[in-house]
């Protein structure tokens, strides 16, 4: 207890003295105050601010450590202030490495079928396949009614035109055949008959003829090729023939006129009498006629014995 208040007494003592030398020294750095029409210098302001410095209350901690004290403790965390406004967005960055290939995955259902397309352009025609057979004979038609009775022929080996001349003289019936393009058609004659063309035609000259059309060919537009090389190529395939087989083609007609008309061949010929055959032929039958009239005789002859 003795050395705290002797202390305490050490403690008034310096503080009082401190106490008095700032009276004292305030009295001695007071400035002279100016007189009107005096300058105010920079020495008056700096002694102007000590003595106000001066005249201030200040503590016993002042003159010993000066204006602040010692620190202390450091305190508590305060509390967590309010959340910032969020900051800007940051730039880009850069893209990554390109990633492998994933495994394919199931295929899908198939989709709705699409609208049909337009139809194609039509193709070039193929060459003409191989002629076919014969077909079978037909059925004979029935008998014609008699023609006019021909000139006597001159005898041939001792008979007469009744016995096996050939009338070659009177005119023959004709025939129309039709094939329309891209088809085969048989032009022929009965047995011992040859063929003889009256006229050819190939193209079109009506809209009716040949309804079924091909896709890509037109019965609009009419058609006259060259009728002279028609004519001419049908009469070497088939003139003094018995029977042939013609194709109605651009391809056999080397024709490549009309454009894309649908055209037709048209063959009027007649069927004459082949007369190096058909002599040979009626020699025969007339021989054989002549055998049957002495069979005849001899039978009636023995017939007449008998009675």
């Amino acid at each position: 207890m003795r050395w705290c208040q002797g202390l305490l007494c050490l403690l008034v003592i310096i503080f009082g003295f401190a106490v008095d030398e700032s009276l004292s020294q305030n009295q001695r750095i007071l400035p002279d105050w100016p007189r009107i029409g005096d300058r105010i210098t920079q020495p008056f302001i700096d002694q102007l601010m000590v003595s106000q410095l001066l005249e201030q209350n200040l503590t016993l901690g002042f003159f010993l450590k000066g204006l602040n004290g010692p620190p202390g403790p450091p305190g508590p965390p305060g509390p967590a202030g309010e959340a910032g406004p969020p900051g800007l967005p940051g730039a880009p960055g850069a893209p990554g490495h390109v990633g492998e290939d994933g495994a394919p995955g199931p295929p899908g259902p198939p989709g709705p079928m699409g609208a049909m397309g337009a139809p194609g352009y039509p193709g070039e025609k193929g060459d003409p396949g191989p002629a076919g057979f014969p077909g079978a004979a037909g059925l004979p038609g029935a008998p014609g009614l008699a023609g006019p009775q021909g000139i006597q022929g001159e005898s041939i080996g001792g008979a007469d035109a009744r016995d096996g001349g050939v009338d070659t003289s009177a005119s023959m019936p004709t025939t129309n055949t039709l094939i329309c393009e891209g088809e085969k058609g048989w032009i022929q004659c009965a047995q011992y008959e040859l063929v003889k063309l009256t006229k050819v035609f190939w193209g079109r000259d009506d809209h009716v003829t040949c309804p079924k059309i091909p896709a890509g060919l037109s019965v609009d537009q009419l058609c006259e090729a060259n009728q002279d090389s028609a004519f001419r190529k049908v009469k070497e395939n088939c003139n003094n023939q018995q029977a042939c087989e013609v194709v109605a083609s651009n391809i056999f007609f080397d024709d490549n006129s009309c454009g894309n008309a649908y055209k037709y061949l048209k063959v009027t010929y007649e069927c004459m009498p082949d007369e190096a055959n058909s002599i040979d032929v009626l020699r025969e039958s007339g021989k054989k006629k002549r055998r049957r009239k002495r069979k005849r005789s001899t039978k009636e002859k023995r017939s007449f014995r008998d009675s």
